[in-house]
């Protein structure tokens, strides 16, 4: 691919793209059919807006009028145990997890007169936003969070919940958030600069605003490079200005018709957008000259969807780029209970401890769901499943095989899975301090930790051995925040202690010899004691390197606990654990695999939701859970939403 540095970034492969070998009669008749799919496509998905509005039943403006949830409400509302007598009997629809994307389908279907059950294989509801207690010290499950530009609806758009964008009266994300949790939540602003970027020992806080404030920035940092940071800017803008329709429009096109368009190279007639997705984020940042350092904060917060600029998707790149930041009152557990009272309240029902081992199928289609309980195993029934599992997992697990293969997406999502060049498990060091926020000064903005510059660095770190990475020091990145100081009712549940949580990467394969393969899902370790040196070595450099940062704390780490990608692994029933199930390389967002990653499947009754669907994190995975719905209702979700809110608002006026 050549890449020209001039400010137009006139890439010769993004530009033109003339159907090679074609008679132009041919491309005629080909585009006129492509017009009326196209336009067909575009008008079914368009279908809803009347009495059947779901959203009108919920509180969709932000002001609640019910009082919030105790905390002994939300412990026992998370924590609905499977029985087999309150469920046995036949549901309209059952969803495969508590995640949030699971909950926002749940919670509309239960809306709109769907009988539906959600079921939950761990001790509680939440999935990767659910919070736990180590000792005394409550914290969130542990991955990044982010926003990304909604592909929906042309403005902004974020595994665990550490900060989210727009989360404020009049932003779409605040009124589908208001929705699902009947504006019990409300949401604290983060501290400026929201993220810090320390690269060695050079930090640079960045401030709330979009990616023209960004470049700002980077242009009174770097004054030198100012014309190649403009140019480079400019090229993003004409980027995020195109039509972002098609990332969500390509997935509800007949499959054989986008193979059409695929295949003869006729997207590109509509949309350059696909040509940007397959762009490498470090290649057109190289193409403007640009130095190693203004390069690794431009990327900066690539962990937030786990691949490095190297092996990134450069449109991707650019949609996951925060504006601000903000965290919900109450922390991720107040969330996610808010929803599953609502939820309750239509009628619905989310039980926890309860393994789905399969979907069952007769006669093709979909017949219920087997649970295993114990040493029991029980059918429920139903003819429609809302799987948010891993994708990989739904496939080649929860799916009898000999149905599985039937479906071009088998097919499709497991050759996308072998593509994956370098696996990125997760690390983590949950921390333990004595004192409140305000006797510490912690800081509620988040650090972005970078050994150097150097964008290779990531994957040279994971390539290594496990005892070359006892020896390296510090892992590559690290990311690093305070969940007790961005809630401002955390004194209230914890009085006189903190957290922190340092976030960072390992390779898999350092661990899996400890991995205990007797069992199908087993949190038993082979040679524990080289297991624990392993896992300690790491951690302690991670907790070292944080202590040069935050060397006043020192005194007061209480309790300290260090997390593997088996310990990932085992609580999200992940592949290896990555902390994002399917992988986030370029590959991901091509056409061919892009397209065919979507909620309605070719087999009869499945649909899939969650961060597979679309792209990993919350925001994501909430309108994924939309799409899933709206597929299902045959609806325009997002204009029931916007009709609701207005009419809610214009009543509130009165």
């Amino acid at each position: 691919m050549t890449l020209c540095c001039d400010s137009e970034m006139s890439l010769t492969t993004v530009d033109r793209f003339p159907p090679s070998e074609m008679v132009l009669v041919e491309m005629y008749v080909i585009l006129a059919i492509t017009s009326l799919f196209f336009f067909i496509s575009l008008k079914m998905l368009k279908r809803g807006s009347d009495i059947n509005n779901c959203f009108r039943k919920m509180i969709c403006t932000g002001k609640s009028v019910d009082p919030p949830l105790s905390t002994e409400q939300i412990y026992n509302i998370l924590r609905n145990r499977f029985n087999p007598s309150i469920v046995n009997e036949k549901w309209d629809v059952i969803v495969i997890g508590s995640g949030l994307s699971g909950l926002t389908v749940a919670k509309i279907l239960a809306t709109a007169g769907r009988k539906v059950l959600v079921l939950e294989q761990h001790d509680r509801a939440g999935g990767s936003c659910h919070t736990f207690k180590l000792d005394k010290y409550e914290f969130d499950v542990g991955n990044t969070s982010k926003m990304l530009k909604s592909a929906l609806l042309k403005s902004k758009i974020v595994k665990s919940l550490h900060y989210v964008q727009d989360m404020y009266p009049g932003k779409e994300l605040y009124r589908i958030c208001s929705a699902i949790t009947d504006s019990q939540v409300h949401w604290q602003k983060m501290e400026e600069p929201f993220d810090t970027i320390i690269i060695g020992e050079r930090y640079y806080g960045r401030k709330t605003g979009n990616s023209m404030h960004f470049r700002d920035q980077l242009k009174l940092w770097f004054s030198e490079e100012a014309d190649s940071i403009h140019s480079y800017f400019d090229f993003v803008l004409k980027c995020l200005n195109i039509n972002l329709w098609w990332l969500t429009g390509v997935k509800h096109l007949p499959l054989f018709f986008v193979r059409l368009l695929s295949k003869f190279s006729l997207i590109n007639f509509f949309t350059n957008l696909f040509k940007y997705c397959e762009l490498n984020l470090i290649d057109v940042m190289k193409s403007y000259g640009l130095s190693d350092d203004v390069k690794a904060i431009i990327s900066y917060y690539f962990v937030n969807y786990g691949i490095p600029p190297n092996r990134a998707s450069f449109l991707q790149h650019n949609l996951f780029l925060m504006e601000n930041g903000y965290y919900p009152i109450g922390g991720a557990a107040f969330l996610i209970a808010s929803i599953v009272r609502s939820i309750q309240n239509f009628g619905g029902k989310v039980i926890v401890q309860a393994d789905v081992q399969e979907i069952v199928f007769n006669s093709g289609r979909v017949n219920g769901v087997k649970v295993k309980h114990g040493s029991f195993e029980y059918i429920i029934q139903t003819s429609l499943v809302v799987s948010t599992a891993p994708i990989i997992k739904t496939f080649n697990e929860l799916i009898p095989q000999n149905i599985a293969r039937n479906s071009v997406m088998f097919k499709r999502v497991n050759e996308l899975n072998s593509l994956e060049t370098v696996p990125v498990g997760g690390f983590q060091a949950y921390i333990g301090l004595s004192g409140t926020q305000n006797n510490l000064r912690l800081p509620s903005n988040n650090f972005f930790w970078y050994k150097n510059s150097n964008p290779y660095e990531f994957d040279h770190y994971l390539s290594l051995s496990s005892s070359e990475a006892m020896e390296y020091g510090c892992p590559a990145q690290m990311f690093i925040c305070f969940p007790s100081a961005k809630d401002p009712t955390w004194d209230e549940r914890n009085p006189g202690t903190s957290t922190c949580q340092l976030i960072s990467i390992a390779n898999p394969a350092w661990f899996e010899e400890f991995k205990d393969t007797s069992k199908k899902n087993s949190i038993k370790r082979l040679n524990r004691a080289e297991y624990t040196e392993l896992k300690h070595v790491i951690g302690e450099l991670m907790l070292s390197q944080f202590l040069k940062l935050f060397p006043n704390l020192k005194s007061h780490i209480a309790y300290v606990e260090f997390s593997t990608p088996l310990t990932q692994q085992y609580y999200m029933r992940n592949a290896y654990g990555e902390y994002y199930s399917l992988t986030q390389q370029i590959d991901r967002f091509k056409l061919k695999f892009w397209s065919e990653l979507r909620c309605k499947t070719d087999l009869p009754g499945l649909y899939l939701s969650g961060q597979d669907v679309l792209f990993c994190g919350i925001a994501s995975v909430l309108y994924s859970g939309l799409i899933t719905a709206g597929n299902i209702l045959e609806r325009n979700l997002l204009k029931d939403l916007k009709e609701a809110y207005n009419e809610q608002m214009d009543c509130d006026r009165k």
